[in-house]
C-alpha cells in the first residue's frame, strides 16, 4: 500500500529462488518463468490471452522496474502490473524491463564469481545454477545491464550454488543429498597467491572476521595482510587459508579498498576485494559516473517513476528519461509551458511541475502522465512564482518562496492534487528562492537560498545559511535565524543546491553556487561539497565532495542512490550533460 513503510522494492518477478548483491553495487535474481498448465495471461484488468511456457530469466532489479510477470491486485496501482509480458518483448519505458538472458528451467539458484583466479578471467561473473543439471555462466558487460556471453561452465546437477574462498564453487545437489565442490584447476597459477577474501564487505571496526583463499601462504609469522592499507590481525594461516579480523578504521569509505597479502616474502593483492559497511552517519560515501544526458541542461527538475528518472531543465524544451535498469537515455514529450526553474513532485506514478520562470510557467502546475505520454494542468497556484520550495507530504504537496517578477516573496501554500485545490498557510519567516528543499516525510525543510539582501531577483548571489522548517500539523515555522534556536544554520551560505535529498536519515545539500565574494567555491564560483544534515541530532556533517562541481541542479534520492543529473558548471547560466551519483 502507498504511504507505509515497507513498500515493493521492483515488481513483475514471479518466482525468484535467489538473489546476488554484487561488488558492482548491482541487484540480480534468477526468476523462473510460467509454467505451462498454471492458468491464462492476464492482459488486463478483466482480459486474458493463452497459457503461457517460457524459459527462466537472468534479471538486473532496479527499484521501481516491472519484470512481466503480472500481479492483478497490485494492477491497482500501476496499470503495468496487470499484463504478463514475454521474455521476447523489448523494453517499454516504465512499463516493462526485459530479462538481461534467458536460462533453461528450472534455475534456482545464483551468485558472482570475485576470485582472481585463471587471471580473473571469471571475476564478476554471475554463476546461475539449474535444477539437476548445468551451472551457466554469465558474462556482464561494464555497465552490468546485458549478457555478453552465456555458456555452461559444468553440469553438477545442483540446486543452489554459492563461491568460496580460493576459488572453490559449491553446489548443493538437493535429489543426490550431497554438498558438491569445483575446486580451480590452473597450472599456469603462480606458487603464492591470495584470489578473494570472504566476506567480501563488513563492518570496519575491528571485530569483523574475515577468510583470505590463495595458495603457497607461509606462517602466521612470516604472513601480514593490509585491507585499504591498514594493517589486519591474523589469528591463522595455513597454506590456503589466512584468517583474522578487519581492521578498525577512522574514516571509512564505501569505495572498495585493495587487500594486500605479504606470505614468506612473496607480496600479492586483490585489487577492489573489500568495501566497508558505514555506521549511519560515519565515513564517507563514493561518487560514481553514470551516462551522459542526450542534452546539456540546467536549472533541473525531475522526478523517478517506475524506474525511470525523467527531467526537464534551462535551454532545451525536451523531457528527458533515463532507465535505472538498462541504464539508458530516451525521450518523453515535452511540458508546455518550457520554462525554467520549476520545482518537481512524484504523485500516484505522474510527475507535477510547480511554478517556473519565463515560457509562461510562473505558478503554474504541469503534470506529465508517463502511462499515456500526456501533459495536462492543474489549478495556478494562488502565487506566481519559480524557483519555490516543495516538498510532498502525506499526499500533499507545500510550496514556499521563489522569485515572483523581479523580487522573491515569502508566500506559502499546500496543494490537494486529490480535488486539485490549493490552500494559503502562515507565510515562511524569510523569502528566499534557489533553496535546497526537502522533507522527512513529516516536515518541509529548507536550506539556505537567495533573498532580499542577497539575490533578491534571478541572478547570482552570495545568499544565506539559514534553515527554516514548517511542520503541516502545527502550521508554523522554525527558523534558525531565530534567537536561542537550537537549528543549527546550513556550513555553507549559498544557493542554487536544487533539492535537499533525504537519503539514510540525512538531509543531503549538494554544490550550489556564489559570486566571486564567496568562500568555499571551485573553479567557475560553483561548489563541489556535500552538507549532510541529521533532523534528529540536529548536527551537520561534511560528505564526499561532487566530483563536477555544479549548481541548478535536483538531487533524487532513488534505488539506493542520490542522482545528480545536468546542472550548470559555471555560476549563472550554463548547464552540462553530467550524470553522477552516489552511493554508501
Amino acid at each position: 500500500m502507498p504511504g507505509v513503510d515497507v513498500s515493493v522494492f521492483a515488481s513483475g518477478l514471479r518466482n525468484p529462488y535467489d538473489m546476488v548483491f554484487t561488488t558492482s553495487g548491482r541487484l540480480y535474481a534468477a526468476d523462473n518463468g510460467p509454467n505451462d498448465t498454471f492458468g491464462a495471461a492476464s492482459t488486463s484488468a478483466t482480459t486474458q490471452s493463452a497459457d503461457p511456457d517460457a524459459p527462466d530469466e537472468l534479471i538486473h532489479v532496479a527499484e521501481g522496474s516491472y519484470y512481466g510477470h503480472p500481479n492483478r491486485n497490485r494492477g491497482r496501482y500501476a496499470t503495468q502490473q496487470y499484463v504478463y509480458r514475454d521474455p521476447t518483448v523489448p523494453a517499454i519505458l516504465g512499463r516493462y524491463s526485459p530479462p538481461l538472458a534467458t536460462v533453461a528451467s528450472s534455475a534456482d539458484g545464483i551468485d558472482e564469481y570475485r576470485s582472481t583466479t585463471f587471471n580473473s578471467a571469471m571475476r564478476g561473473n554471475l554463476l546461475i545454477q539449474k535444477l539437476d543439471g548445468a551451472l551457466f555462466r554469465a558474462q556482464l558487460d561494464g555497465a552490468g545491464t546485458a549478457v555478453t556471453s552465456l555458456s555452461t561452465l559444468a553440469t553438477p546437477s545442483g540446486l543452489d550454488v554459492v563461491t568460496g574462498p580460493g576459488g572453490a564453487i559449491l553446489t548443493v545437489d538437493y535429489n543426490g543429498n550431497q554438498l558438491k565442490v569445483m575446486r580451480p584447476s590452473n597450472p599456469s597459477a603462480p606458487a603464492v597467491a591470495a584470489v578473494d577474501i570472504f566476506p567480501w564487505r563488513g563492518r570496519p571496526d575491528g571485530i569483523t572476521p574475515f577468510v583470505i583463499g590463495g595458495v603457497g601462504f607461509s606462517s602466521a609469522a612470516t604472513t601480514t595482510v593490509t585491507i585499504g592499507g591498514i594493517p589486519a590481525a591474523i589469528t591463522s594461516v595455513s597454506p590456503t587459508r589466512i584468517r583474522g579480523f578487519v581492521p578498525a578504521m577512522s574514516s571509512p569509505s564505501a569505495a572498495l579498498l585493495d587487500v594486500v597479502v605479504l606470505s614468506g616474502g612473496v607480496t600479492s593483492t586483490i585489487s577492489g576485494a573489500f568495501r566497508p559497511v558505514l555506521v549511519a552517519g560515519s565515513g564517507t560515501g563514493i561518487w560514481q559516473a553514470a551516462p551522459p544526458l542526450p542534452a546539456a541542461i540546467g536549472e533541473v527538475a525531475g522526478g523517478v517513476i517506475n524506474g525511470v528518472l525523467y527531467l526537464v531543465g534551462e535551454a532545451n524544451s525536451a523531457t528527458f528519461a533515463f532507465d535505472l535498469a538498462s541504464r539508458t537515455w530516451q525521450s518523453a514529450p515535452a511540458r508546455p509551458f518550457p520554462g525554467n526553474h520549476h520545482s518537481a513532485e512524484v504523485i500516484g506514478n505522474k510527475l507535477y511541475l510547480f511554478g517556473g520562470l519565463g515560457g509562461g510557467s510562473e505558478g503554474r502546475v504541469q503534470i506529465f502522465d508517463p502511462a499515456t505520454g500526456a501533459w495536462s494542468s492543474g489549478a495556478t497556484a494562488p502565487f506566481l512564482a519559480g524557483s519555490s520550495s516543495t516538498a510532498r507530504i502525506n499526499g500533499l504537496v507545500y510550496m514556499a518562496g521563489g522569485i515572483s517578477g523581479t523580487s522573491t516573496v515569502n508566500s506559502a501554500a499546500v496543494y490537494n492534487p486529490t480535488t486539485n485545490t490549493w490552500s494559503s498557510i502562515v507565510p515562511m519567516p524569510l523569502a528566499r528562492n534557489h533553496a535546497a528543499a526537502g522533507t522527512d516525510g513529516q516536515r518541509l525543510f529548507i536550506f539556505g537560498g537567495r533573498g532580499p539582501g542577497s539575490g533578491d531577483g534571478n541572478f547570482v548571489a552570495d545568499g544565506f545559511n539559514d534553515v527554516q522548517i514548517y511542520d503541516p500539523v502545527t502550521n508554523t515555522w522554525q527558523c534558525s535565524c531565530t534567537s536561542g534556536s537550537t537549528i543549527p544554520p546550513l556550513p555553507q551560505k549559498r544557493g542554487g543546491m536544487g533539492r535537499a535529498a533525504f537519503f539514510n536519515g540525512g538531509f543531503y545539500v549538494i554544490g550550489g553556487e556564489t559570486t566571486a565574494t564567496g568562500t568555499g567555491q571551485v573553479a567557475g564560483n560553483v561548489y563541489n561539497r556535500v552538507d549532510v544534515y541529521n533532523p534528529v541530532s540536529q548536527t551537520w556533517r561534511l560528505e564526499a565532495t561532487l566530483p563536477t562541481a555544479r549548481h541548478g541542479i535536483y538531487p533524487l534520492a532513488y534505488d539506493g542512490k542520490i542522482l545528480v543529473a545536468g546542472g550548470g558548471i559555471q555560476a549563472g547560466g550554463s548547464e552540462s550533460t553530467v550524470f553522477e551519483f552516489f552511493t554508501r
